[in-house]
């Protein structure tokens, strides 16, 4: 059963794009997939202690984690938007980039025993 399983996914994979020369550069492949698209982008740390920066952190994985339990969204993973951490481009190009069309920007602010998050969905139009 594994080796036929195998058998299976080496031929699923051959017939995908991208199967040029070893050490060939490809195109990524997108997907097209109907369903509106989404990506929590790292939020600013509003923090008075810089060292705070992990509850930012936690933040966007949490909102990240709950928005893809929904089925009805393609949610983009946590790790393809933490480039966008230290520099941050006008959301168009983000969203050009990730091939979304709503990028969720905001901020976390942990002071003593308060909290403050704020998170603004974006709606970008992509281009056909």
């Amino acid at each position: 059963m594994v080796a036929a399983l195998l058998m299976v996914a080496g031929v699923a994979l051959s017939l995908l794009p991208g199967g040029g020369e070893p050490g060939e550069v490809t195109a990524p492949v997108r997907v097209h997939d109907e369903r509106p698209s989404i990506a929590v982008l790292p939020l600013d740390n509003l923090s008075p202690d810089a060292d705070d920066a992990y509850f930012a952190d936690g933040m966007q994985e949490e909102i990240t984690s709950k928005l893809s339990t929904l089925s009805a969204l393609r949610v983009i993973s946590r790790s393809s938007v933490m480039q966008y951490r230290e520099e941050r481009p006008p959301s168009p190009e983000i969203s050009e980039d990730l091939g979304i069309e709503f990028p969720v920007e905001g901020s976390a602010r942990l002071s003593r025993d308060q909290v403050r998050l704020i998170a603004r969905l974006m709606f970008v139009q992509m281009q056909v």
